[in-house]
């Protein structure tokens, strides 16, 4: 639903709009959030893809020992559901 609140309003709406969806601004967001970007000028920009790549790259790094004790707890599981 669209309400007519005047043409200030209407053009401060547009504004944000065009603000939020700009290249930079998805670019930023992405990066800060990790989401994958709304633009595809955004997603092929190589910048873009290194930048992300290595914050995904941080990320796994910080999950390895997570993944590790989860896998040596299944291995746990799995040898004692044998028996």
């Amino acid at each position: 639903m669209v309400f007519d609140n005047g043409d200030k309003r209407k053009q401060a709406a547009t504004d944000f709009v065009e603000w939020l969806t700009a290249a930079d601004q998805v670019k930023s967001f992405s990066l800060a959030t990790g989401d994958l970007p709304t633009r595809v000028s955004v997603g092929q920009d190589q910048s873009f893809v290194d930048q992300l790549n290595e914050k995904l790259r941080l990320i796994l790094r910080n999950l390895e020992p997570a993944i590790c004790r989860e896998a040596r707890i299944f291995k746990r599981m799995r040898r004692r559901s044998k028996r």
